[in-house]
């Protein structure tokens, strides 16, 4: 695995001494273990203080260095006044990075341009919880946990053709129970009288 510190600080120095750009106060910088859509993220903690984390994945050592880097610099860029999203400022600033060092700062990346493979999806209706349909057009809405949407689809239509949501029993882990306790229990009733 790649040693992020060494990574980070060489990269500190490309931003500071090789370019002359004021970063913000970076507070910590970490692999996240979890994170397996982004490669990177810039988090402001307040009083212009950043953590800065990075995918782990990326760090194998198979994965391009410098693309590494570019990723890192991408972040660190992010610490710099007005550079929170990836226009304005922070654009500036990665043309100008890109312009004076070797590094091509751009706003999006790859597990190929890291010299990866992607990393297989899980399936995001294997474990889901409540799994709806949309009648219209197909769509499946997923919910972890039980919420007003859960309990009354009935209010709720679709956001891309505003079908009607229907909730699939065979897909989802839990049932849905109504809301009102009494409803449930004639519901309950009359399933059992209705299997005799």
């Amino acid at each position: 695995m790649k040693d992020l510190n060494k990574l980070y600080k060489e990269c500190v120095d490309i931003v500071t001494k090789d370019c002359g750009i004021e970063i913000g106060d970076i507070i910590s910088v970490e692999l996240n273990y979890r994170a397996k859509g982004r490669f990177g993220q810039c988090v402001p903690c307040g009083n212009g203080k950043y953590k800065l984390n990075f995918n782990h994945l990326i760090f194998d050592d198979r994965s391009d260095e410098n693309a590494i880097k570019e990723t890192i610099i991408h972040e660190i860029l992010h610490t710099c006044k007005g550079c929170h999203g990836h226009k304005g400022q922070w654009k500036t600033l990665a043309i100008c990075v890109s312009m004076m060092t070797p590094y091509q700062i751009t706003r999006t990346s790859s597990y190929e341009h890291f010299g990866l493979d992607r990393p297989e999806q899980r399936s995001r209706t294997k474990n889901a919880n409540y799994v709806f349909k949309c009648e219209g057009c197909g769509q499946k809405i997923i919910r972890q946990r039980v919420s007003k949407f859960v309990k009354h689809p009935e209010r709720y239509r679709c956001g891309k053709c505003h079908g009607k949501l229907k909730f699939v029993p065979e897909e989802s882990k839990y049932e849905i129970w109504t809301a009102n306790p009494r409803l449930q229990a004639v519901s309950q009733l009359a399933d059992r009288f209705s299997h005799e």
